[in-house]
């Protein structure tokens, strides 16, 4: 099915069409949904809430997201950019792949370079993954992801939210066929 055919109204994808898209699942899907989706770029949201997984016991007592999930989220995120990506641009990818739909590719996360983290995140707090696509070919993608949080504050007497960058990070993904690639890793 077209990853277009899944959008809402809106043209957001709530996290069960999400699930469509890429290999993940909850309770490790670490995205809510997709606000925005071009050919280059994608938004996505989280909410931390305390009972996802990641809180139970880090740091016990007063749970911290970890910035492995951080970059796992951004990761999820540039995933579902990346299939989108192919899906418009199919053509090539069936030349260099043997596929007939994005789904045959397997998105593998690469390299993650250039990480810079200035803040924790705690339950309550909603992340931003903002993801714009740098370059792809058939073989591989690159990728620039920032982390915003959305802080509440109170100014004069109003609650007002303020968008607060408090990450970045390059990554790199590759792309191989499914079927090929899981052949290889389980014969090795």
């Amino acid at each position: 099915m077209s990853i277009d055919k899944l959008r809402n109204l809106d043209g957001s994808i709530d996290a069960d069409k999400i699930e469509q898209i890429i290999p993940y699942h909850r309770p490790f899907l670490l995205v809510d949904k997709i606000l925005f989706l071009d050919r280059n770029k994608l938004t996505a949201v989280k909410q931390l809430k305390k009972d996802d997984f990641f809180f139970n016991g880090h740091f016990t007592d007063f749970p911290i997201m970890p910035v492995s999930m951080m970059i796992e989220g951004l990761g999820q995120a540039a995933t579902l950019l990346i299939r989108y990506t192919i899906e418009q641009n199919l053509p090539k990818y069936v030349l260099a792949h043997n596929v007939q739909s994005h789904n045959e590719l397997e998105i593998l996360a690469h390299k993650a370079n250039d990480l810079v983290l200035n803040k924790p995140s705690f339950p309550g707090d909603t992340l931003r993954y903002e993801i714009n696509l740098v370059e792809i070919d058939e073989r591989r993608a690159t990728l620039f992801g920032r982390i915003i949080k959305e802080r509440k504050t109170i100014v004069s007497e109003k609650e007002q939210f303020i968008d607060e960058e408090i990450g970045q990070i390059k990554l790199v993904f590759g792309i191989v066929n499914r079927k090929e690639f899981r052949a290889r890793a389980i014969n090795n």
